[in-house]
């Protein structure tokens, strides 16, 4: 669901690993490290809100629907170095500690 502030597509002064800056419904793709047989080798999730807070909310995984969509999510920031996070000039200048790549952005259903 989106926040009434932040809208679908509002970006969100993050960027993936690639400078992609991420946006309220980006379609984030990231590698599994854990839990290989249930997921393959990476997991889309959304990126949504809960207030005003940017969240990695699951959508499938390399082998299908492993789990419910938004099933599992974690904030954002988590994927960044916390220190840099906190004292960062320019948001936008950050990278994931991790391989983290917008796929797209999901449109509404």
């Amino acid at each position: 669901m989106d926040s009434p502030v932040m809208s679908r597509g509002t970006p969100l002064g993050l960027c993936d690993s690639e400078g992609t800056e991420f946006c309220v419904g980006s379609v984030v793709r990231r590698n599994t490290d854990i839990n290989k047989a249930v997921h393959g080798s990476w997991v889309d999730y959304e990126v949504t809100l809960q207030g005003t807070t940017p969240l990695l909310s699951y959508l499938k995984s390399e082998t299908g629907q492993a789990l419910p969509v938004g099933y599992t999510a974690c904030c954002l920031c988590n994927e960044y170095d916390h220190k840099m996070f906190v004292f960062a000039t320019d948001s936008k200048s950050l990278r994931p500690d991790d391989e983290l790549i917008i796929q797209g952005v999901k449109l509404e259903c």
